[in-house]
């Protein structure tokens, strides 16, 4: 009897200890539920930190990207502002240029055109020399003279040998000067041909270069 007693209370222990049992197993379940959750939780923080790292590191690259853009942008800018500055120094320089070209009146006359000469004073280092409009009559022959006379040699001849020197003005041309000197603007090329050394554009004469007349 005292052990069936025992037995019924050790019976109803155990029934009592049951519940707490299966809560202890629900608690378990639980617990190992929590800690699949942490780990989970764990690893996305993980993979989170590191996307945060790149990210961060992503935006350092970017930022100094954007430090060497903008050096480079100072850098173009800079040099557009000289480029300007030198366009804006040759525009000047051009203008003057014209502007002496325009003041000088140098004529761009094409050289076998006689063109219109303009009444300047010619500046020559040897002055030509004047002929007489009719030859001197020659002496008559005398009577012991058999033998033709020896014909002489026309003064034009030798003027023209003699080294004459033409310092172009303001508004010659080689038509020009070939008119005053020769009488005949189509010798222009007779000028040209002994000052190519001098002439480097025979449409534009520059003043106060000095021509060799032949």
């Amino acid at each position: 009897a005292a052990t069936a007693d025992k037995l019924d209370a050790a019976n109803k222990e155990l029934a009592a200890l049951r519940p707490q049992a299966e809560t202890a197993t629900a608690s378990s379940a639980q617990v190992a539920s929590l800690r699949s959750q942490l780990a989970d939780t764990q690893r996305a923080a993980a993979e989170r930190s590191a996307a945060l790292d790149q990210a961060v590191k992503d935006l350092a690259t970017a930022r100094q990207t954007a430090d060497a853009s903008g050096n480079d942008l100072a850098a173009v800018r800079e040099q557009l502002r000289r480029t300007q500055a030198q366009s804006a120094d040759n525009a000047n320089e051009n203008l003057q240029l014209k502007t002496r070209h325009a003041l000088s009146g140098s004529a761009t006359t094409a050289p076998n055109r006689p063109g219109v000469i303009a009444p300047t004073a010619i500046t020559m280092e040897t002055p030509f020399v004047s002929l007489p409009a009719t030859p001197p009559p020659a002496a008559a022959p005398s009577a012991a003279t058999v033998a033709p006379a020896k014909t002489e040699a026309p003064a034009s001849a030798a003027v023209a040998a003699q080294p004459r020197i033409y310092v172009v003005t303001n508004g010659d041309t080689l038509s020009g000067i070939a008119k005053r000197t020769y009488g005949s603007a189509s010798r222009w090329k007779e000028i040209l041909d002994a000052n190519k050394d001098v002439i480097r554009n025979p449409n534009a004469l520059t003043l106060g270069t000095k021509l060799r007349i032949p």
